[in-house]
């Protein structure tokens, strides 16, 4: 257990993920019993905020950790350990290494002067199994680590890890033998061939990272790499081709090509069983026809290759002009990022087949005019600047994320139904923090923004605030518009609201406060970022005792000129947490006197400081809104909801005929809520972050 204890803390400065560290510490039969035991005694620690299987070591025991390395021989070389940056160079400039060295470890961030490695430096080192040169920013480095000679021919055989960030060489040594190495990462290197000589095999290889090594011009053969799962050769712009060596890779799981300008196109890249992530930021143009190519074995071929391996496909920034019909054949497929293709007019019909996708961005797609039906199961909606898009056809019940700033053309949404809340359980809401935001949007007609926009911003709130999510500081909803909508039952045409409430009026089904204000904005500035400032004073009458809440939220751009909305909540459990709070009961046995305050706040990005003052030409509130929000309006928003999608499916069936009510049965289960109150459970699959949602049936395809 302390090798292991000594190589996490010489090796991992920050978190690390525990698959991860037994992965390069794999020749340590042990490791996994030791890093239980590490947990057991508190010397390292599961993460709470980071994502699952996250580990961390303490900073304080990392030092001791460190220190203890250290102080196992006065003389660096003959340690077992190295990870000061000092003692590392001076053993690599002198060549006074040993059979005792197995770690080295040090970031060239830390060194003081150019350091010049002796071209034998590792020739006694024949158990090195970790040898990490890292520096913290790969473009804005201070001093070189340079092999003036270039190293000889021997490197340890028991080389588990080699990452060397800036590698000088232009290729490996000639008689390495990487046979035990689990990842070898040479970010921003110098090399041009990885190595001039065949590899027999690499059984236990799993990771390369060459990210922006930029005189790289060929991959060797990785046929004999059965276990290669990630594959990054970002930022390689004089990469040629890639395709021949890695087509046998079984298993390889991620290849991120963005920046790889002289790749000429991709065609059958994949044959993984797991899922391959394409980062092609650049150079390939008509990408999806060399992919999904549209022949008539087409549907038949995919299968094999993409039908469950394709969860992440990143096209962003590529020349293509239309995503080819035969997409619509990956249905295993998360995410798909199209933004930023410049030249894409329209998507076809075929993606409301991908009954995966989860989320799809196409912000900065100007010439985009339209979008077909999009699949029930999304949630995240990009069309940020937008500038050509005119309208918005049937959007999934379930997309709580959608930005749609600057869509200047944007005229309506044809439908976006809301789903029945009392139904829904949620655990983990990461998809369900975003915003929806139609800033800019001004051409909207006064049915989207009066009805369609109202309601998804009353479900967005209502949903968030049932399930506890404080909600981070900045606006929750935004379009262009000049009224209150009716929902706020407290309005004012200013700043000020004073409200005298009853006792319990924060009993246990008390959610939190919703705001809404209308924001005059005369004068642009991309310069200046505007703040809305809250003030909340709670004044209980028995003791005139004072309880006060401050809340600030970003509004951040002012390009545009109009009147727009802006809401946002305090949930129940912020104004609990707040210490100028503390002393309020919950519930208040008497009667309270509320008043609530709001203001614009500016600040300048020049002056890089807030200014209170700049007068009413850079924007004014002319309105404001608040609603006192309890459990009961939930029940009350589902009455509605199922009553219209009752009303609208009944339309539809009237205008359609019996044999269309018979068809659409599904549709009236799906919206009106009639499958009874069986939950089933539903996992998204983006691995990035776990989210479990349950859901009824009647909320499921």
């Amino acid at each position: 257990m302390k090798d292991t204890f000594l190589d996490i803390a010489c090796i991992f400065d920050s978190s690390f993920a525990r698959d991860y560290a037994e992965s390069i510490l794999v020749d340590n039969p042990y490791v996994k019993i030791d890093i239980t035991g590490l947990l057991d005694k508190s010397l390292i620690e599961n993460s709470e905020v980071l994502k699952d299987n996250e580990l961390l070591m303490n900073d304080l025991i990392r030092q001791m950790g460190r220190q203890i390395a250290r102080d196992e021989d006065e003389q660096p070389g003959n340690r077992c350990r190295l990870c000061d940056a000092k003692d590392a160079c001076y053993v690599l400039e002198n060549k006074t290494g040993t059979a005792a060295i197995e770690v080295i470890s040090f970031n060239m961030s830390e060194i003081t002067q150019n350091v010049r490695v002796c071209h034998s430096a590792f020739s006694n080192m024949c158990n090195l199994r970790i040898l990490k040169v890292y520096c913290d920013n790969i473009g804005g480095y201070g001093f070189k680590v340079s092999i003036p000679n270039g190293l000889d021919s021997y490197l340890s055989n028991k080389l588990r890890y080699f990452r060397w960030d800036l590698y000088p060489s232009k290729s490996l040594p000639s008689k390495f033998n990487p046979e035990n190495l689990v990842e070898l990462a040479l970010r921003g290197s110098h090399l041009e061939n990885l190595w001039n000589y065949k590899v027999q095999s690499l059984p236990m290889l799993r990771r390369i990272d060459l990210s922006y090594s930029k005189f790289l011009t060929q991959l060797p053969d990785l046929s004999r790499s059965p276990n290669l799962e990630r594959l990054n050769l970002e930022g390689c712009t004089s990469l040629v081709e890639v395709l021949s060596p890695i087509q046998n890779l079984d298993k390889l799981a991620y290849l991120n090509l963005n920046g790889c300008t002289k790749l000429k196109n991709l065609k059958d890249t994949s044959r993984s069983t797991g899922y391959l992530d394409f980062i092609l930021h650049g150079g390939i143009k008509n990408l999806l026809k060399n992919i999904c190519q549209p022949s008539l074995t087409f549907q038949a071929h995919i299968p094999q290759k993409f039908q469950v391996n394709l969860t992440c496909l990143i096209l962003s920034g590529t020349a293509i002009e239309e995503a080819d019909p035969s997409i619509g054949y990956l249905p295993g497929l998360v995410q798909l990022d199209m933004s930023y293709c410049t030249r894409l007019k329209s998507l076809p019909t075929s993606i409301c087949n991908l009954k995966s996708l989860e989320m799809l961005s196409l912000a900065f797609c100007s010439k985009l005019e339209k979008l077909p039906p999009l699949p029930s199961t999304l949630l995240h909606l990009g069309l940020y600047c937008c500038e050509s898009l005119k309208s918005l056809s049937e959007l999934p019940s379930l997309c709580f994320s959608l930005s749609a700033n600057y869509c200047k053309t944007l005229e309506k949404i044809s439908t976006w139904r809301a789903p029945l809340l009392h139904n829904m359980k949620i655990i983990n809401f990461n998809f369900f923090c975003g915003h929806i935001d139609f800033y800019g949007c001004e051409k909207l007609d006064q049915n989207t923004r009066n009805s369609i926009l109202v309601d998804r911003a009353v479900l967005k709130i209502l949903f968030r605030m049932k399930f506890g999510m404080t909600g981070p500081n900045s606006h929750d909803f935004r379009y262009p518009g000049d009224e209150i909508p009716k929902w706020f039952n407290y309005q004012t045409c200013g700043t000020s609201i004073k409200i005298m409430l009853c006792p319990n009026w924060n009993n246990a089904n008390f959610l939190g406060l919703a705001f809404c204000i209308v924001l005059d904005q005369n004068k642009t500035d991309p310069n200046i970022s505007l703040c809305i400032d809250c003030k909340l004073n709670f004044r209980t009458m028995d003791d005139d005792h004072l309880h006060e809440y401050h809340d600030s939220r970003a509004l951040l751009e002012r390009k545009v000129s109009s009147d727009h909305l802006l809401m946002w909540y305090v949930a129940k459990l912020a104004l609990q947490r707040s210490e100028k709070m503390v002393g309020l009961n919950w519930p208040s046995t008497c009667r309270t006197e509320a008043s609530f305050h709001v203001l614009p706040c500016y600040y300048d990005c020049r002056a890089l400081r807030y200014v209170k003052n700049l007068g009413s030409e850079y924007g004014q509130i002319k309105k404001f809104g608040i609603r006192f929000v309890y459990m009961a309006d939930t029940e009350r928003f589902d009455a509605e909801t199922k009553s219209g999608n009752i009303r609208h499916y009944d339309e539809y069936c009237e205008s359609s005929g019996s044999e269309a009510k018979r068809k659409n049965k599904s549709y009236f289960d799906e919206y009106c809520g009639f499958h009874g109150e069986e939950d089933v459970e539903w996992h998204p699959t983006v691995k990035s972050k776990r989210l479990k949602v349950i859901l009824p049936l009647n909320l499921r395809d």
